[in-house]
């Protein structure tokens, strides 16, 4: 006991409060989606933005996917942002696998927020779709969003987005630790007060794109999508998340560690400049959970005093975890990957410490 009447040996749980109260209103977000089906007759006019630093060859698979898209293709452009110095030159539509209206925009600018707006400044579409140059989309992608979009109306739309790799541990502790984030991504969403999102799955209208300018924090490399959902957010723009396995796009896990860690921490990077309250608390709960699993975890390789305060506590915190990675899961149909959770909850608190430290330090990337 101290001086004002609290056992000491509870202190370590009521810094893990903050934490359960913010998992708890995920899970009870998650609970309330409801599944979303494609309609046919739509005809908004769609502009697909695809940022990218690369040449044409490592767009083929995401073009040929587009190409293949059951929607009216009249009724859709594709729109290459280009940031890559020259390397698409001469290149718009070079293949018969194109998509049709299919074209290049060049970055007047520097970067991928700049290449972005600069692509949204030539778009003549009512809605705007982004994704990246290494995703994957269905043929039923873009019918999908328009869809909900058109039944909706609402003023950006967040679409789920998976990983795929080559099995393994590392592949699956990105997995895991994704569909956490597609839970956090969807669960507020669904409680009408969204946190993150994703630019490899997103779609909002054409005239609320605020362009370049301090609110999309462009002297910063990431976060395109997160800080355009702020300032709509901020704004009173609804925002919805659409659960449907046809707006689902892949994306490619990290192939190494050291890939893996310079990614997280340049998502970690941009945390320090969010103005969202609600995203603000979030992160530092999670933090200090992280902070607190870790050091008991530390102390009890040198006093086994501490055994239990850690397996408690990694207890506690995975009860919520669990219930949230497991509705992701459940929805893309990847249960399997369950088996991976016990080792990845030991590891988790340890590679989010890295990827916060290294993001105050980490130099700007594209």
């Amino acid at each position: 006991m101290n001086g004002y009447g609290i056992d000491i040996n509870w202190i370590p749980f009521i810094l893990l409060l903050p934490y359960l109260f913010v998992t708890a209103r995920i899970v009870q977000g998650l609970s309330g989606i409801k599944p979303s089906a494609p309609k046919r007759s739509c005809d908004t006019r769609v502009s697909v933005i695809i940022p990218t630093l690369k040449g044409p060859d490592s767009l083929g698979p995401l073009l040929s996917d587009l190409a293949l898209q059951d929607y009216n293709h009249d009724s859709m452009e594709i729109l290459i942002a280009d940031d890559s110095e020259g390397l698409w030159e001469g290149n718009e539509g070079r293949s018969e696998k194109d998509p049709p209206h299919f074209r290049v925009v060049r970055n007047s600018g520097k970067g991928k927020k700049s290449a972005i707006a600069s692509a949204i400044g030539e778009a003549t579409g009512e809605l705007i779709v982004t994704t990246d140059d290494d995703c994957r989309a269905g043929s039923e992608w873009i019918l999908t969003i328009a869809s909900h979009y058109h039944a909706r109306k609402p003023g950006m739309i967040i679409c789920p987005v998976e990983l795929s790799g080559p099995k393994g541990f590392f592949t699956a502790m990105q997995q895991l630790e994704f569909a956490s984030l597609q839970g956090v991504t969807a669960g507020s969403a669904a409680l009408g007060d969204p946190l993150i999102c994703n630019g490899a799955g997103l779609a909002f209208r054409r005239d609320l794109f605020p362009g370049k300018g301090s609110v999309l924090k462009d002297f910063l490399s990431s976060g395109d999508d997160v800080f355009l959902l702020h300032h709509l957010k901020k704004r009173g723009i609804r925002i919805e998340w659409l659960e449907s396995e046809s707006a689902i796009v892949r994306t490619a896990a990290a192939g190494g560690i050291f890939q893996f860690l310079r990614q997280r921490a340049r998502w970690s990077s941009k945390a320090l400049y969010y103005n969202d309250t609600s995203t603000m608390l979030t992160g530092l709960s999670v933090f200090i959970a992280c902070i607190v699993i870790a050091s008991f975890l530390i102390m009890s390789l040198f006093n086994t005093y501490y055994i239990r305060y850690a397996m408690v506590m990694l207890l506690v915190k995975s009860l919520p975890d669990i219930l949230i990675i497991m509705n992701r899961l459940q929805f893309h149909g990847r249960m399997e990957l369950l088996r991976y959770f016990p080792p990845v909850q030991i590891v988790y608190p340890f590679y989010v410490i890295v990827s916060v430290v290294a993001g105050l330090f980490r130099r700007r990337e594209w």
